[in-house]
């Protein structure tokens, strides 16, 4: 998290959630926003096969280490500059 802005900083939590952030500030300055949920638009059912829910479910990226794991999200992805290229995770 002491990275440069735009950085994915990915740990993992309770030895189960991969939590996913991106770096907001200046190199050695600890700053960064949770991505805590989205709506998605596309690709549901991919993320649908991640987490093995049988049908849509309002929760399906409704918490951070649900989120994480529907996109494919994981610690490998630390340090990965989402401000230089696309990232396609998972």
């Amino acid at each position: 998290m002491f990275e440069a802005g735009g950085i994915a900083y990915i740990y993992l939590c309770y030895g189960i959630h991969h939590l996913f952030n991106i770096v907001t500030s200046k190199e050695g300055n600890a700053q960064a926003v949770s991505d805590r949920a989205i709506e998605p638009i596309d690709n549901v059912e991919l993320m649908l096969k991640r987490p093995n829910f049988p049908t849509s479910k309002p929760q399906l990226t409704a918490s951070p280490g649900v989120l994480s794991k529907v996109l494919g999200i994981a610690t490998i992805h630390n340090g990965i500059d989402l401000t230089k290229k696309i990232v396609q995770f998972g």
